[in-house]
């Protein structure tokens, strides 16, 4: 639970970051990123679960990419910020291959639905989307649930 609640807290910085600037400090993710290796290495997590994580994540990314260099004609580092991409494989070591799915596929929706929701209310200038803030939101619940 301590780790859970360490994650949350560096999480929240993060999304933060990203709500504000749409960057994120390099030293809080790597720290996330560290926080999910100890989470990884104590818990009951196989490795197999850890490469199918992340084998899921190359496919969804690679896809993603192709049509947004092919249908969207938007070059990737638009589309698609590092820190996004990076903070969704940490979180790839934070479950079983089942519940990341299932996460994933809930935090995307959430995000999608809540930058609707802002766009259409706020109308924020920046065009970019906070994925990582979004999620993060969706994150913190998982992970004290777990």
């Amino acid at each position: 639970m301590i780790f859970q609640l360490g994650i949350s807290f560096v999480a929240i910085f993060l999304a933060i970051q990203d709500f504000k600037y749409r960057k994120v400090n390099l030293f809080l993710l790597v720290l996330f990123g560290l926080l999910c290796l100890i989470k990884f290495s104590n818990s009951s997590l196989f490795w197999l679960e850890m490469i199918l994580n992340m084998t899921y994540l190359t496919i969804l990314l690679s896809v993603s990419f192709l049509l947004i260099k092919c249908k969207a004609k938007v070059e990737i580092k638009n589309a698609i910020g590092a820190g996004d991409v990076i903070f969704l494989y940490f979180t790839g070591l934070l479950f079983y291959f089942d519940h990341f799915l299932i996460w994933v596929v809930i935090a995307l929706i959430t995000s999608l639905g809540l930058h609707i929701l802002i766009v259409n209310i706020l109308k924020p200038k920046e065009k970019s989307i906070p994925l990582l803030g979004y999620m993060t939101l969706t994150l913190i619940p998982a992970l004290l649930l777990q």
